[in-house]
């Protein structure tokens, strides 16, 4: 299944719900490109995987570019919901050490003072 993004902007941050395979290709530079224009608004970003199947190497790559983007533009990214095969995979490789990863998307909103509602939404399919 290819990759699919749904954005959602919330409070002054975003999230990035995703859906399907991670990997190689343009689904990475899709999610990657997103990711790094998020920051680059100066908004905080959380990362919705619950709908992530796997990744791969190519991704985890780019989640350490997310991070290290994020602490050059003094922002935070956040991981929410990643299925278990997923965070393996974050802890295999030692990528779920620079993220604070959440159960849930909501908890990863929580350092909000409101409850997360949507302000807009936009869905990209790679």
């Amino acid at each position: 299944m290819k990759l699919v993004v749904a954005m959602t902007e919330v409070e002054g941050s975003t999230v990035l719900h995703c859906k399907g395979r991670l990997q190689f290709c343009e689904e990475a530079a899709v999610f990657s490109r997103l990711a790094h224009g998020v920051l680059d608004a100066g908004k905080n970003l959380v990362l919705d995987l619950s709908g992530v199947e796997i990744i791969d190497s190519s991704a985890v790559g780019d989640l350490v570019l997310i991070y290290m983007r994020a602490c050059a533009s003094g922002k935070e990214v956040r991981i929410a919901a990643p299925k278990h095969r997923v965070l393996e995979i974050l802890e295999l490789t030692r990528v779920s050490s620079l993220f604070r990863i959440y159960s849930t998307v909501d908890a990863a909103l929580g350092w909000f003072p409101e409850l997360a509602q949507a302000v807009d939404s936009t869905s990209i399919t790679a």
